[in-house]
């Protein structure tokens, strides 16, 4: 008995490293990189309904390249990638986030106003 033990012991091993490897492997994460998009608003009232009109945004690529005048509220916004899914442009998936994630009365308006998606601020 102990002879077939001792014989099969390199045998379990491998079979054993083998699984663990596979399963390991089975949940690696996606290596896709998150990344941030900006968003400059546009209109001249700051209130619930006029941030989630998409037609007070613009979508920008370099968020220091933006001049603000006015007030301060919010001039850009910071959104991460990985809540803008939908399908289409920029505006479009900002859109759907309001329209889906923030859904609640006030949620734009409290994500709009947080500082830490805040990135600049009307002067």
């Amino acid at each position: 008995m102990m002879r077939k033990l001792k014989n099969l012991l390199p045998l379990i091993a491998i079979v054993l490293g083998l699984s663990l490897a596979f399963t390991q492997s089975a949940f690696k994460f996606s290596d896709k990189k998150r990344s941030t998009q900006y968003f400059k608003y546009t209109g001249t009232t700051f209130n619930e309904t006029n941030y989630r009109d998409i037609d007070n945004w613009e979508y920008v690529t370099d968020p220091e390249e933006v001049s603000c005048i006015g007030e301060t509220n919010i001039c850009v916004l910071s959104v991460d990638s990985d809540n803008l899914t939908a399908p289409g442009t920029m505006l479009e998936k900002l859109d759907d986030f309001f329209n889906t994630e923030l859904a609640s009365p006030n949620e734009v308006n409290d994500y709009v106003t947080d500082d830490d998606h805040i990135v600049a601020q009307q002067n």
